[in-house]
């Protein structure tokens, strides 16, 4: 394994500076980040959206399933009323 040792104008440093950035101090610690509530809304929002386009793909679905079923039938009884109601064509 090859080690790097760090330089700094060509000399070696004795330390790497490290600088903390915390949202309310510049300690270690981990504390919540304060853009979180506003992911957390963002992501709400994006769920609901897409639950409301995913129910109105399936109510728009099963309307067209419905309304072609309701157009076949119609056809079914035109035919039929129309069977019934033709003069019967007889060979002279």
């Amino acid at each position: 394994m090859r080690s790097l040792t760090p330089l700094r104008l060509g000399k070696a440093l004795s330390s790497i500076p490290l600088v903390f950035h915390g949202p309310s101090h510049a300690r270690p610690e981990v504390e919540k980040s304060p853009i979180e509530d506003i992911v957390e809304a963002n992501l709400d929002h994006y769920r609901l959206n897409k639950d409301h386009r995913h129910g109105m793909h399936s109510d728009f679905e099963a309307s067209l399933l419905g309304a072609q079923e309701i157009q076949a039938t119609a056809k079914d009884r035109l035919k039929a009323e129309i069977a019934n109601a033709a003069p019967a064509v007889t060979a002279a």
